[in-house]
């Protein structure tokens, strides 16, 4: 009878991962693990002269990342800014193509999609995206933030949503 190898779900991950050679790959999915809920971070005091904003959907326990989706006023119209900071083992990586796209159906800059080299900060400790918009005008503005986090035996691709409420 012939034998049949058994293979686990964490034994294709570290060939995977020897693979790529390093924790920079850029196009590893994330995988599911159990994990216990960690307690929502406390909200960002706003700053002065910024317009109320819609919080960004909570991100789940193991995402490894924080999303602040907010509004800041400034001379020449509001700034919306998302921003992506890692959590505590992950970092930003650099050489996945982010990008943010706002929705089709948005008040303001509809479907505009600002790619990886237009992001006003991208290193390995925070991403930021800012669009600035008219100072008038209200609406909720819908956007999706493509992005990654690595840590030193993945990295995670989502696609994370943001919304900012005028």
């Amino acid at each position: 009878m012939p034998v049949r190898p058994r293979v686990s779900l964490s034994g294709i991950l570290m060939l995977t991962l020897a693979a790529c050679g390093s924790s920079s790959a850029t196009n590893l999915e994330p995988t599911t693990v159990a994990s216990q809920p960690k307690a929502a971070a406390p909200a960002a005091a706003p700053l002065p002269n910024a317009a109320p904003a819609a919080a960004a959907a909570p991100a789940e326990a193991d995402t490894g990342f924080k999303l602040v989706a907010r509004v800041e006023g400034g001379p020449d119209g509001r700034h919306l800014v998302a921003e992506v900071t890692p959590e505590t083992g992950f970092h930003i990586n650099q050489e996945f193509p982010w990008s943010l796209t706002i929705a089709p159906t948005s008040p303001f800059l509809a479907g505009k999609k600002l790619v990886k080299s237009e992001a006003k900060e991208l290193d390995a400790n925070r991403a930021r995206y800012e669009v600035v918009i008219p100072s008038e005008g209200s609406g909720i503005v819908d956007a999706s933030l493509r992005l990654s986090i690595c840590n030193d035996r993945e990295c995670r691709t989502p696609s994370a949503p943001v919304s900012w409420k005028l």
